[in-house]
């Protein structure tokens, strides 16, 4: 048995401010309704049969339809996508469901340290006017957008943007015939077009604003502590291939990074914390970031402050060293070849190679870059980038009592 990962995404032109954040829009309402020829029922029991699957993904700007299945069910599954993607039915009550999904969804998640903070790490960092695509918005707009969706609305949005633009790829995986698969998409979606050119939404690199902030959740038994640092590169930077690895040695490692050891093994303040360092891909916006996370109970919120503070510092200062560096090139690669190794995951890279015109050589120049990185190949970036605490967003959230940080108090 062969298995088949096709998988397709579809841009357009984003839509303007009177559909911004629709949850069904977002390719939401594609994955969970009926069509003009299969009710909900009849397309869970056509994949069960076919042993396949279909999913539907998508934000403002781009639609991806994924399938899983294999060479016996290719067509009959392709047809079922096809018919989902072209033929949906909004349907009232379906809507009505989701609608009250996902109001209870927010709902539950008012008092969640993790929601809380990171819903307003987004908000303090707010860049855009409200009607943007990427405006951040609060919880009290998120329901009232919800509540605002109509079917009618679902339908006109469609009816506007869906199709095939100027812009759409199509990613196989598997064994396939590839002449039989293009032909089926050319006879299929030859109707399916769509008459607005693609329009890409610029995410500019913007500077974050430096604050440290704590938002009260009240008898929550865990706190959370979330930082991040804009700073301004893209991964075709020369740059790159060392902030990957300074990504790993500073936060990767779920034991072994500076600030899981530090805050899990060495303070044992935190269930859980790391980091990573956030490279974009688009080399216009290099809209790049570096965050840290740690959760904890909320009496140690000032052990978790200093750690963050202490580990940035001395991690600028004293750099890597040459275990260090050996340890998370080799962790690197691996982690490269296994991700290579998954469809999904290496449909997601083709797909982006053929967005931004580059090929699998793109990828092997940086991995050949990253084993001929030196110890102070890597420090230097740190240096260039990395800034210390007081410069970065930071949310705390949880059942504290009063906090500060003493930075006179050091833990060594």
């Amino acid at each position: 048995m062969h298995k088949l990962s096709p998988s397709t995404v579809l841009r357009r032109q984003s839509f303007p401010a009177k559909w911004e954040h629709l949850p069904c829009p977002k390719s939401k309402c594609l994955g969970g309704i009926r069509t003009l020829n299969h009710t909900r029922q009849d397309i869970e029991d056509k994949l069960s049969a076919l042993k396949s699957s279909i999913y539907f993904s998508g934000s403002n700007g781009r639609i991806s339809a994924s399938l899983r299945t294999t060479e016996e069910y290719l067509m009959e599954t392709l047809a079922l996508m096809t018919d989902m993607l072209k033929n949906p039915k909004f349907d009232k009550e379906e809507l009505d469901k989701l609608k009250t999904q996902d109001l209870a969804d927010i709902e539950q998640n008012k008092s969640e340290p993790r929601y809380l903070a990171s819903k307003q790490l987004r908000l303090l960092n707010q860049k855009y006017e409200k009607g943007h695509p990427l405006y951040a918005t609060t919880i009290e707009e998120d329901i009232d957008q919800i509540n605002a969706v109509t079917v009618e609305a679902i339908q006109s949005y469609y009816d506007t943007y869906y199709g095939i633009s100027d812009n759409a790829t199509l990613v196989a995986i598997g064994n396939f015939d590839d002449q039989q698969l293009k032909d089926y998409f050319e006879k299929n979606f030859a109707d399916f077009k769509s008459n607005k050119p693609y329009q890409p939404i610029a995410d500019k690199f913007t500077l974050n604003n430096a604050t440290n902030e704590k938002i009260k959740t009240p008898d929550k038994k865990n706190a959370i502590s979330i930082g991040v640092m804009s700073f301004e590169a893209s991964q075709e930077d020369a740059d790159y291939a060392a902030l990957e690895i300074a990504s790993s040695i500073f936060g990767g490692g779920f034991l072994n990074s500076r600030i899981a050891g530090r805050l899990r093994q060495k303070d044992g303040v935190s269930y859980g914390a790391g980091g990573y360092v956030g490279v974009d891909s688009n080399p216009k916006d290099k809209n790049s970031s570096i965050t840290v996370y740690a959760i904890y109970a909320p009496e140690n919120a000032a052990k978790v402050q200093r750690g963050f503070s202490e580990e940035i510092e001395r991690f600028i200062k004293d750099g890597i060293t040459e275990d260090e560096l050996k340890v998370a090139v080799n962790s690197w690669v691996q982690g490269e070849n296994v991700s290579r190794a998954k469809d999904n995951e290496l449909s997601s890279t083709i797909n982006n190679n053929l967005y931004y015109d580059r090929d699998m050589m793109f990828y092997k120049n940086i991995e050949d870059k990253v084993t001929r990185l030196t110890v102070d190949d890597v420090n230097k970036v740190i240096k260039k980038y990395f800034k210390t605490f007081d410069d970065w967003t930071v949310i705390n959230a949880g059942d504290f009592v009063e906090y500060e940080i003493n930075n006179k108090e050091k833990v060594d």
